[in-house]
């Protein structure tokens, strides 16, 4: 199977990962899913914002 997305590795505080993990399993969503979900907020607001 060929992977699309690209990988990489990413360092976070502990709280943070504590608060990533918390919500994913709150969420029943992976904390992959979390991570891509808040970047795509954040590239909306910034366009919306440049626009």
């Amino acid at each position: 199977m060929t992977q699309k997305n690209p990988q990489f590795n990413l360092r976070l505080d502990p709280e943070v990962k504590d608060w990533l993990d918390a919500k994913a399993k709150e969420m029943r969503l992976s904390r992959t899913w979390i991570i891509n979900n808040l970047a795509r907020q954040e590239m909306k607001r910034d366009r919306q914002e440049t626009a």
